[in-house]
């Protein structure tokens, strides 16, 4: 695995890479049990791991900083409103392309993020000519391990914390975890007082039946979905 942050001008250029993982996130309220980073810290693991098996791949600096406005009213969070970040991002991308990367895969960590990441993505890949793939780990790969694995899913809660567990165990709090679950509606709502009743101290799921074990086992499906779908990208490109 090669970080981008970490090789000198000369060995960039050796190496000439021509894809790049982006690992997207945020800071903000994961209740009292997470780290404020959990956003940043479970893409930039995933994206190491698949890095390691995409040959001719380069891990990107992480953007920790995303749209968290749902639980801004929460200490610790740090909401960037959208237009900053959809331009931040923008911007980002059209100097990794610059610097000859053909293929960006974003691998995003937070749900306020992926409609801004889905709309400059899409403009800058059209821009540019080059290819941008979005994948936030937690939807839209190995669904089916994680219905399997996990009984109460959701922010903060069993899955989540089983994760983070996994990665940085030295961070979890598990004295101060407590669950609430609270089914999220069947479409998409914008609304203070539905944030309120999803998230009344920054939880919803279960963290209490969370383990290493169970987040390692959805942490290697995730990261062999993901790894499977770059290389049937490869195939289109």
């Amino acid at each position: 695995m090669v970080r981008w942050d970490e090789l000198t001008g000369k060995e960039l250029e050796e190496k000439n890479p021509k894809i790049a993982l982006l690992p997207v996130g945020s800071i903000e309220r994961h209740g009292d049990h997470l780290p404020l980073g959990t956003d940043s810290i479970v893409p930039e693991y995933i994206a190491e791991k698949v890095s390691e098996r995409i040959s001719g791949s380069i891990v990107l600096p992480a953007i920790p900083y995303g749209v968290t406005i749902s639980l801004s009213r929460f200490r610790g969070t740090i909401n960037v409103g959208p237009e900053a970040f959809r331009l931040y991002v923008k911007e980002v991308l059209r100097e990794v392309f610059r610097n000859g990367i053909e293929l960006v895969v974003i691998i995003n960590g937070h749900g306020g993020n992926v409609s801004t990441l889905n709309e400059v993505s899409k403009e800058v890949a059209y821009e540019t000519g080059k290819h941008i793939v979005v994948v936030s780990w937690w939807s839209d790969v190995a669904q089916e391990d994680r219905a399997k694995i996990f009984r109460f899913p959701g922010h903060a809660g069993e899955d989540e914390t089983s994760v983070v567990m996994a990665i940085r165990p030295d961070l979890v709090k598990m004295d101060y975890a407590r669950d609430h679950i609270h089914p999220y509606p069947s479409l998409k709502i914008y609304s203070r007082k539905v944030d309120e009743k999803l998230y009344p101290f920054a939880v919803n799921g279960n963290p209490l039946l969370a383990s290493e074990k169970k987040g390692r086992k959805f942490l290697d499906a995730v990261i062999r979905d993901i790894v499977k779908a770059i290389t049937d990208v490869l195939s289109y490109i």
